[in-house]
């Protein structure tokens, strides 16, 4: 149809259409334009029908997403249930009457993490509700933490609760999610540096010899932060990243060691740091080892 506008509109631009007036000429121009505009209307509702449509299907897909996440929390417990049952003895359990029951764990958890994803719910409150059962809802949160790791701000409220948990309740679990790959593993070493605890630390020192340069300097400064010298060789190697934010965060916390002596090191200026990193690998040596005793 619109070609068959765009003909007569010619014919009668060029005086071939018997008749037709310079005026017949301009009305007819102006019903092209109109039509045109009325089209140019309809396809942008219809796109903005589209637009709205895929946003219910992606807010549809994230609440699906939220309640298989759930459903595989209850899967996971249920058979960890199972093979507590299996080991543990029956008998006489006096002492033991206020001990809360597995199921009831799965169920604290799932709907403190319900509420916590929903809004209803503030880490402080999470974390009070689960420090009474933290050394059976320790295991559900880190398999959830590794099921967050593309939610970044959920998965910073699981890295928040699990480093406010008792240290013991949650040293198996991360010491587990340190055997992750990528993000996992850099969650996991910082609820043990968030943690300050010298026992926990240790579960860090299987990893001293890590490629990946993001979660050495992670590893590095949570073993400085429970009081580890083991962490500083890490931090020294992380000055010569290629990596700037690695280089910066290095030096802050060396300097902060060593006094405020950043002993002439300059994150900026990477090609002029080779004598002022040998000086930090020697105090590494020397001082840096003792340095918390």
């Amino acid at each position: 149809m619109m070609r068959r506008f765009s003909a007569l509109a010619f014919l009668a631009a060029v005086g071939c259409a018997s008749g037709v007036t310079r005026e017949e000429h301009d009305a007819l121009r102006k019903k092209l334009d109109d039509l045109e505009a009325k089209v140019g209307a309809h396809n942008s509702k219809q796109a903005s029908l589209y637009d709205a449509m895929v946003e219910k299907q992606e807010l549809m897909h994230k609440k699906l997403n939220e309640m298989d996440a759930i459903v595989k929390i209850l899967e996971t417990t249920a058979k960890r249930i199972e093979e507590k049952l299996k080991t543990t003895p029956t008998g006489d359990n006096t002492g033991r009457g206020d001990d809360p029951k597995p199921a009831d764990v799965v169920t604290r958890t799932s709907e403190a993490l319900l509420g916590l994803k929903t809004g209803k719910l503030t880490v402080e409150t999470v974390v009070a509700q689960l420090r009474p059962v933290a050394k059976d809802a320790a295991p559900l949160l880190a398999d959830e933490l590794k099921r967050a790791v593309t939610d970044r701000q959920y998965a910073g409220q699981l890295v928040a609760i699990l480093s406010n948990l008792p240290p013991e309740a949650v040293r198996i679990p991360l010491a587990q999610l340190l055997g992750e790959r990528g993000i996992v593993r850099i969650f996991a070493a910082r609820i043990v540096g968030n943690l300050r605890d010298k026992e926990t630390a240790r579960i860090l020192e299987a990893h001293l010899d890590t490629d990946d340069e993001d979660f050495r300097l992670v590893v590095g400064e949570s073993l400085v932060l429970c009081r580890n010298a083991a962490g500083i060789p890490l931090l020294v190697k992380c000055l010569s990243s290629k990596d700037f934010s690695n280089r910066v965060i290095a030096i802050e916390v060396l300097k902060r060691l060593n006094k405020g002596d950043d002993l002439g090191y300059r994150a900026t200026k990477p090609e002029e740091n080779a004598e002022a990193i040998k000086k930090w690998e020697g105090w590494a040596e020397t001082a840096g080892k003792s340095i918390f005793e």
